[in-house]
């Protein structure tokens, strides 16, 4: 199943509609942001069970910030160490963070 990776989609998961302005979607009088991750086959279908939605405001927002994090992609770099070897960085707005993927089993549910 991990041989059928081959892309990462990153993508907006949001109640945000207001693309159209006036003319379209209201935006509601709270709206949320989270980050969407799935990884892809060469297909570009999503690999069952590899979705995930993250709250990753917690992590950055801090108390005295207005904004979310929104719109956010996936950078892939050369490390310093060598050429051959490249890092996944996150990156949302102004904020950049290193990124490490790792998929895991599935945990066994007890009846």
């Amino acid at each position: 199943e991990c041989d059928a990776v081959r892309y990462v989609a990153v993508f907006r998961v949001s109640n945000h509609a207001h693309c159209f302005g006036d003319l379209g979607m209201k935006s509601p009088d709270v709206f949320q942001n989270y980050l969407g991750m799935a990884l892809l086959d060469k297909n570009l279908t999503i690999i069952e069970g590899s979705d995930v939605v993250m709250d990753i405001n917690q992590a950055f927002i801090s108390k005295r910030m207005d904004n979310q994090l929104q719109d956010c992609q996936l950078l892939s770099a050369p490390t310093h160490y060598s050429q051959d070897h490249e890092k996944l960085f996150l990156l949302c707005n102004s904020y950049l963070t290193p990124v490490l993927l790792r998929r895991r089993k599935p945990e066994v549910q007890s009846k």
